[in-house]
């Protein structure tokens, strides 16, 4: 997939990307710290950014690099 130029987001875009970082970070396998909170969120973008914006896409995307990345 390539990456869309980013120009901003709508309330409802930025409603999906805030939904599936919130469900990342509250999943019990998540190690809860500040750093990995941050470099979650800028996952998330990343990802939204690269196309994946439906939020079952986006969620699922998400995950898979989140285990690998925050798993506790």
């Amino acid at each position: 997939m390539q990456a869309q130029p980013f120009t901003g987001m709508m309330p409802s875009q930025f409603a999906i990307v805030q939904l599936v970082f919130d469900e990342i970070v509250q999943a019990p396998w998540f190690q809860d710290t500040q750093e990995a909170r941050e470099d979650c969120s800028v996952m998330v973008l990343q990802q939204y950014r690269r196309g994946h914006s439906e939020q079952d896409d986006l969620l699922r995307e998400c995950i898979a690099i989140a285990r690998q990345r925050y798993a506790a």
